[in-house]
């Protein structure tokens, strides 16, 4: 009879949720002049306006001075966005003050969340084409956030580009957006290299810049380029755990099982298992590897008893192999019965009956024996020691030879 070692499949680990929670650059506050002692685009295609355009209507001069005196607090967000409408639906009003208005209301929709209503106006405010550079391609780099926080990633992307261009600028931000616009749309190399320009354009590059760099690399293919990264990251970043599951994944891609294992175990040892994911892949991946059956015991104990890990047919299957293969039988049996009911073929209750009939216990193992012709799913050979076992007596035993894998 054998009862081998398990070796099932490692559980894939999902590395582009890593990217998940990015955030953007934040929405620069707007001042109240529109002029600004340096430019910030002096290398701008666009042509300034003419300073004498740049002026707020008499009409709508209340208006705005009331929009720039209370904009920035939250709780007149909404008598904000009605002042705004009202210089908007204004037939008196010039471009100057629908821009002005919009660009502020873009603000303060982005702040509250309300992604659909700052595109609408960063965009009637790019539309009019009335502000100085700086606050025009304020209002298109803030579209370019709206767009990508409300997931219009080729609107984003659109966006980015053209502010890229049309400044002449190297915006590691701006780069960024593009960058994460197009990992979102599925173009990993072009993403990669946008991605790889923002870090290079700006002195203190975030490190999910650098993350999101190296997943573009490995969706694109370029999985050396991207173990390396993600190696680096992970060196650095010991207690970052974004950074130690992509490394895990990317080895594990790379078919260096060992060396993900490895970094699963600094996991642990550094309280980064925190999920029922974290330590059900780290005793899945423990499982088949010889002389580790102690090792799985303690990952799932340490799991459950920190209510981490949940009790499920994979939980007692790899404590039932482990204790097995330690020659601990009877706990062996324990959990085998546990994960007989869970399991969706009857090979469990096989290799419980196997047990049983090692230790001389006919009458059980003839019983978990028909349990596993009820659950079904044997193979031949299977089938044969499950007619040996039900054609034994009530009393006796037989050495069974034990093997592992």
């Amino acid at each position: 009879m054998n009862l081998n070692k398990s070796t099932g499949a490692l559980l894939a680990l999902a590395i582009a949720a890593a990217i998940g929670g990015t955030a953007l650059p934040a929405a620069p506050a707007l001042a109240a002049k529109q002029e600004a002692a340096a430019k910030l685009y002096p290398a701008a295609t666009r042509a300034e306006p003419n300073t004498k355009t740049m002026a707020v209507t008499a009409g709508n001069a209340k208006k705005i001075n009331e929009i720039i005196k209370i904009y920035a607090d939250p709780s007149k967000n909404a008598e904000v966005l009605a002042l705004t409408d009202s210089v908007l639906n204004d037939s008196k009003s010039n471009a100057f003050d629908k821009a002005y208005a919009a660009q502020i209301a873009g603000v303060v929709a982005t702040n509250a969340k309300n992604y659909a209503k700052a595109i609408s106006y960063y965009q009637t405010a790019l539309t009019a084409n009335a502000l100085s550079n700086d606050n025009h391609y304020a209002a298109m780099f803030n579209l370019a956030v709206a767009q990508s926080n409300a997931k219009d990633f080729a609107g984003a992307a659109a966006t980015a580009r053209k502010f890229l261009t049309e400044t002449n600028s190297k915006d590691p931000n701006a780069l960024y957006i593009l960058g994460t616009s197009l990992y979102e749309q599925g173009q990993y190399a072009e993403a990669a290299t946008q991605v790889k320009s923002a870090i290079d354009s700006s002195t203190t590059p975030n490190e999910s810049w650098k993350q999101l760099y190296m997943l573009a690399m490995s969706k694109s293919g370029n999985l050396t380029g991207a173990l390396a990264e993600a190696k680096a990251l992970a060196d650095r970043n010991p207690t970052n755990k974004v950074a130690q599951t992509n490394y895990i994944a990317l080895l594990q891609q790379n078919k260096q099982d060992a060396e993900a294992l490895a970094v699963m175990n600094r996991m642990r040892a550094a309280n980064l298992l925190t999920t029922d994911a974290d330590y059900r892949n780290l005793f899945l991946a423990m499982a088949p590897v010889e002389g580790a059956e102690q090792q799985v015991i303690d990952i799932i104990t340490e799991g459950l008893n920190k209510n981490i890990l949940t009790a499920d047919y994979n939980v007692y299957a790899a404590l039932a192999q482990s204790y097995y293969f330690l020659g601990q039988e009877g706990k062996a049996i324990e959990n085998f019965e546990k994960a007989g009911p869970l399991s969706s073929k009857g090979t469990t209750y096989l290799n419980l009956a196997r047990l049983y009939w090692n230790q001389g216990r006919n009458v059980d193992a003839k019983a978990a024996a028909a349990k596993a012709e009820a659950k079904g799913g044997l193979s031949a050979a299977d089938m044969k020691t499950l007619k040996e076992i039900k054609a034994l007596p009530d009393k006796g035993g037989k050495t069974v030879i034990i093997k592992k894998k």
